[in-house]
């Protein structure tokens, strides 16, 4: 019955004692991780400001006769740049599966299933087995 749900197995070996051990693999599905960045560099405060200044000349062109001129300048301040976010990692596929060792008792009842390679979940969990065999904590 568990062949029939979940899929055949790679392999069996029989045992001494009539049973057999079978090398199965299966819930293989493929996941897609995003890129993963950090942010490098610091803040700096003085990053896009504004600076103004103000000068006011007065002159004298004549004994009867007084200017005075005012003039304000505004410039925008940028040094060097802030934070960079720098990539760590680049976006990558990874394959998800879960491979086990199945015993069966010689009237084919399994009697213990082991995990011999297994991936994380699909989702939050650690272990596509667990996943795949519907294990609750």
């Amino acid at each position: 019955m568990f062949f029939s749900q979940y899929g055949a197995p790679l392999s069996e070996f029989p045992l001494n004692n009539g049973g057999k051990v079978y090398r199965w693999r299966g819930g293989e599905t493929m996941r897609t991780l995003p890129a993963e960045y950090t942010t490098i560099g610091t803040a700096d405060p003085m990053a896009g400001k504004t600076t103004t200044k103000t000068t006011t000349t007065v002159t004298q062109p004549n004994s009867s006769t007084t200017v005075t001129e005012t003039r304000t300048t505004m410039s925008g301040v940028t040094f060097g740049g802030g934070p960079q976010q720098v990539m760590v990692k680049p976006a990558r596929v990874e394959a998800l599966f879960c491979e086990a060792q199945i015993t069966a008792n010689a009237g084919g009842v399994i009697t213990n299933i082991e995990a011999t390679r297994d991936t994380d979940g699909e989702g939050f969990s650690l272990s596509r087995c667990a996943e795949v065999f519907g294990v609750k904590k």
